[in-house]
């Protein structure tokens, strides 16, 4: 006997999800990569569509391209966002030290969105 198949029923769809990445226009704040619909589920387990990397493999709004740029520039300038976090050396593998890098990006984006945050409100 079939059982008949259920259609999945998602809280927010695919379309939805990549007309929701369009508007905002931003990118991955860790490789500046596209966003793109990944399907998962919610803390409900209910199917649903977040957007994410999927180079990175992460679930981000991600940042606009200006604020990433600067934030990259940033960290390859030598700032560091995470103190805490492990460094990196010339002897560490190459993923290791992307990883490193992208996290340092990520985190400085939250800085650069704060400075310019600050800086409306003051000019």
């Amino acid at each position: 006997m079939n059982e008949p198949v259920l259609e999945e029923i998602f809280v927010t769809t695919k379309q939805e999800c990549q007309q929701a990445i369009d508007k905002a226009n931003n990118v991955c704040d860790r490789c500046g990569g596209i966003l793109s619909p990944i399907k998962t589920v919610d803390n409900a387990n209910n199917p649903t569509h977040w957007t994410g990397c999927s180079h990175c493999m992460v679930f981000t709004g991600g940042v606009k391209r200006d604020i990433f740029e600067i934030a990259k520039r940033m960290v390859d300038d030598g700032y560091v966002a995470y103190h805490h976090s492990e460094g990196v050396n010339e002897n560490s593998d190459y993923e290791l030290i992307e990883m490193w890098r992208e996290s340092q990006i990520s985190g400085t984006c939250d800085v650069v969105r704060q400075v310019l945050r600050l800086q409306k409100l003051i000019i």
